[in-house]
């Protein structure tokens, strides 16, 4: 059963994406160029995120050592998973108050209200969290959200430049009309293989194998493009 044991770690990894480069693009004729066309620009977004994460891992990014490491939202451990995959946890001494928020993203990301998930990928932009935004959580959801803000950078150790699209994923859903279940489509990383995501997903894409699900395309687009965009621990 896939869990979040094997993506956990520290959202300082993070980083920005560098300087932009040109999007390629099919040509368009009809409506089925204008649908290849956005498909290309959602693999170039890809593409480019693959490649900057790529080259700050070569610049000395290392998964956590286990431990006991700090969020805005509060602590998370991470200890040594399959594969040297860091494996991150919470617990309720961690979390005074808390419920038990599972270790799936199907059973994190409903723990949040919409109103929440603007909060968490705003802190993982900027590594803070106003004290009002914070208070407006209880103690579930800020143990989820830590949860959440660690889990965006472990999945970098599956495939470079996932966070950035996990970060869109998360955005997406702060339309109240847009359910949790939704979100594994939106993001196919963390489904399992067999269900058609899986951890190789972005690279079978990247690589001609898969093509992008529209759920998957739509997230890709919707990429922050910005090439400042900083986010620390």
């Amino acid at each position: 059963m896939r869990t979040l044991q094997r993506t956990a770690g520290n959202a300082a990894a993070v980083a920005a994406l560098g300087r932009s480069v040109p999007v390629q693009r099919a040509p368009s004729e009809g409506s089925d160029g204008r649908r290849e066309e956005k498909a290309m620009d959602a693999k170039s977004r890809l593409l480019r995120a693959n490649r900057r994460a790529q080259a700050r891992a070569a610049a000395g990014q290392e998964p956590l050592a286990p431990g006991e490491y700090q969020t805005p939202f509060g602590p998370y451990t991470v200890a040594e998973g399959r594969g040297g995959v860091p494996w991150i946890r919470s617990n309720k001494q961690q979390h005074p108050g808390s419920e038990t928020v599972g270790e799936r993203y199907e059973q994190v990301v409903p723990q949040l209200d919409a109103e929440h998930f603007g909060i968490v990928t705003n802190a993982l932009r900027d590594g803070t969290v106003e004290d009002e935004a914070l208070n407006s959580m209880d103690a579930t959801q800020r143990r989820a959200a830590a949860m959440l803000y660690a889990i965006a950078a472990s999945e970098e150790n599956r495939f470079p430049g996932a966070a950035k699209a996990l970060r869109s994923a998360l955005d997406r859903q702060t339309d109240p009309y847009h359910e949790a279940p939704e979100f594994l489509k939106d993001f196919p990383m963390g489904m399992p293989s067999k269900a058609g995501g899986g951890a190789r997903y972005y690279e079978d894409v990247l690589s001609g194998k898969k093509e992008l699900t529209e759920e998957a395309r739509r997230t890709l687009e919707d990429m922050s493009s910005s090439s400042d965009e900083e986010t620390s621990a």
